[in-house]
């Protein structure tokens, strides 16, 4: 009896854990249940508030088009207006500019009018002109003709006047000039002669010579100079003797004035 009231107190209370759990089960079960609900409800209202902003959007977008396309319609009226306006005044501008086009071509014909005539008579007085012009010229072309042949005789008796005295002077010239070319190469000798005897003397005066040979070669040297002098022209021109622009160019040598070629620093008597 004991064990039976046990074994049915052991069942009772797995009967109240089972039940115990299964209450768990569903009050966990409507607990999912609410959250689900919740999230939908949460769902649905931020579709409603997205629609409910989309519509306003649309709303808004709608209002701008038709304000939009209002504006241009009434733009487009008053452009055309405006054109309507601007073709007539072009149209009246038009029709002034005809009138005032046909004038100047009124006026334009009588001008060409008077301009032709005008043409016919100035044609007339140059053709007069031209006539009276090419005898004129032909009348010139024949003054300058003789004018010219005149000047070429002219020309060719002062040339043949030119050649004559040129060639009459040309053997004159040719002689002076030889005369001045011999005198040159005499200076030149005479030039090299004196600085020989310069050298010589200084020789002399550093003792690398004796008397002798000093003498000697003093005497060679002044006798081949007086040699070069005594053969050297003695014709000079000048500007009186009648052959204009020829000077003589020679001037007297040592020998001519009678003094010493040594001179006196390379002499060594001079230098004790």
């Amino acid at each position: 009896m004991a064990s039976a009231m046990s074994e049915l107190i052991q069942r009772l209370s797995q009967k109240e854990q089972e039940q115990f759990k299964a209450e768990q089960r569903a009050a966990a079960k409507v607990k999912e249940a609410k959250g689900k609900v919740s999230v939908a409800a949460e769902e649905n209202m931020f579709l409603q508030r997205a629609q409910a902003q989309e519509l306003k959007a649309l709303k808004a977008k709608l209002e701008k088009m038709l304000r939009d396309r209002a504006f241009e319609c009434r733009s487009k009226v008053q452009k055309e207006i405006r054109n309507q306006a601007k073709a007539e005044c072009e149209a009246k501008k038009a029709e002034m500019r005809l009138r005032r086009v046909q004038e100047h071509n009124y006026n334009l014909t009588l001008k060409i009018q008077d301009l032709q005539a005008h043409l016919e008579r100035r044609a007339k007085e140059a053709d007069a002109a031209l006539v009276d012009l090419e005898e004129r010229l032909t009348e010139r072309v024949r003054q300058v003709e003789n004018q010219g042949q005149q000047r070429v005789k002219n020309m060719k008796d002062h040339c043949m006047e030119n050649s004559q005295s040129l060639s009459a002077k040309l053997d004159v010239i040719a002689n002076n000039c030889q005369d001045q070319m011999t005198r040159f190469h005499i200076h030149a000798e005479g030039r090299t002669r004196f600085k020989e005897l310069c050298q010589l003397a200084e020789k002399r005066g550093d003792y690398t010579m004796d008397d002798d040979t000093y003498k000697k070669a003093k005497g060679d040297l002044l006798g081949l100079w007086h040699m070069q002098q005594k053969a050297s022209p003695t014709r000079t021109c000048s500007r009186g003797s009648g052959t204009p622009g020829y000077l003589s160019m020679r001037s007297p040598s040592p020998l001519d004035r009678g003094t010493d070629l040594v001179p006196l620093a390379a002499s060594p008597w001079t230098a004790r």
